[in-house]
């Protein structure tokens, strides 16, 4: 069985991240989504290793370093999602956090 949630913000609401509780409830959320999607493609009888990819990294940048990269991101996600779909094509759950590795990150301005 298969569930699919969707959440709407209503239109005078703050984002739920808008608040450390609220962001830390989001990040949970995605680890356990990113648990079970990884758990039922291992699982599955196509399974094959090569075909996923999954990467963590510390990133040492300062905030226009950090700009920089997640538009370049935005722009690569984007036109990924807006190619026409091949006739033989495998949907890929793509998931991308960027997060401070500390609390003891600098509040400078650059």
């Amino acid at each position: 069985m298969e569930r699919v949630f969707r959440v709407v913000k209503a239109r005078d609401s703050e984002p739920a991240t808008s608040t450390a509780h609220g962001f830390v409830a989001a990040a949970d959320t995605l680890a356990r989504a990113l648990s079970v999607d990884a758990a039922q493609w291992a699982a599955s009888p196509g399974w094959q290793p090569h075909e996923a990819h999954l990467r963590r990294e510390v990133l040492h940048v300062n905030r226009d370093q950090l700009a920089e990269f997640t538009r370049c991101l935005d722009a690569q996600y984007d036109e990924a999602a807006n190619r026409e779909i091949p006739d033989v094509a495998t949907a890929m759950i793509v998931t991308l956090a960027a997060i401070p590795a500390s609390a003891e990150v600098s509040r400078t301005e650059d």
